[in-house]
């Protein structure tokens, strides 16, 4: 049961933020979105173990995480997540 209750939150959660930021119209709303969606994509790929297509979405966009704000940490860890999912991919160009 604490499986489904992490795996319910985790899923109301990205729901809410995706919500949240399809819904801004501000300017750092666009960027959210444009940034954004391959986060949330990333983030659940990676929870699937899907390791070479977390590289694939995050890659892109590897220069541009700090237009969502955020400290240089917080920022950090897109980076050190992207590097520690191309060692683990299968996908040799990843490497």
């Amino acid at each position: 049961m604490d499986n489904f209750a992490d795996t319910a939150m985790k899923k109301d959660f990205s729901r809410s933020l995706k919500e949240t930021a399809e819904s801004s119209d501000t300017d750092i709303g666009k960027s959210y979105r444009e940034i954004g969606s391959c986060i949330f994509a990333a983030l659940e790929r990676f929870d699937e173990g899907e390791y070479a297509q977390v590289v694939e979405l995050l890659y892109p966009i590897r220069n541009r995480t700090a237009i969502a704000g955020g400290s240089n940490a917080q920022r950090d860890i897109f980076a050190l997540l992207l590097i520690h999912l191309a060692v683990y991919s299968n996908d040799n160009q990843h490497r």
